[in-house]
């Protein structure tokens, strides 16, 4: 559940510039109450904070991984020994045996419901979930006083 609504079946997310960032909406009754993004790679994140500073992001959440395809293409991933498959190829069986993977679960108590409710969709739930841009002064005398 998420703002009074259930949110069943799978999140349908929509590709942007390219295949590592991708962008869904959660509608409740055809208007957008959240969006939700997932950048991967530095290029993407340098996008979105170059948004984020000009208070032009307009999503609630964010998932960011410096890792181009994120962590299923990450450095302290196990290497194949003796190149038996393509890295590319690779990649392809992993992401498809990820999407594969389905979570399944007890549905939510009714105390946690009721907390996501009252708590997500409030104005104290957005003072302290989201965050905001300030800049560094450039030509610091001190660094150590700077306050952030």
């Amino acid at each position: 559940r998420m703002y009074g609504v259930h949110v069943g079946g799978e999140v349908e997310f929509r590709q942007q510039r390219n295949k590592d960032f991708r962008v869904a909406k959660l509608e409740v009754e055809g208007k957008c109450v959240a969006q939700v993004a997932i950048a991967n790679g530095f290029r993407n994140i340098q996008n979105l904070l170059r948004r984020a500073k000009q208070n032009k992001c307009p999503y609630d959440f964010v998932e960011v991984m410096a890792c181009p395809s994120g962590c299923l293409n990450g450095g302290a991933q196990v290497s194949l020994q003796g190149g038996e498959v393509p890295p590319k190829e690779l990649l392809a069986q992993v992401e498809l045996l990820y999407a594969s993977e389905r979570v399944t679960g007890e549905p939510l108590s009714a105390p946690v419901l009721l907390l996501w409710d009252r708590w997500f969709s409030s104005p104290q739930a957005r003072t302290a979930l989201h965050t905001t841009y300030t800049a560094v002064p450039e030509n610091v005398e001190e660094p150590l006083a700077i306050t952030w």
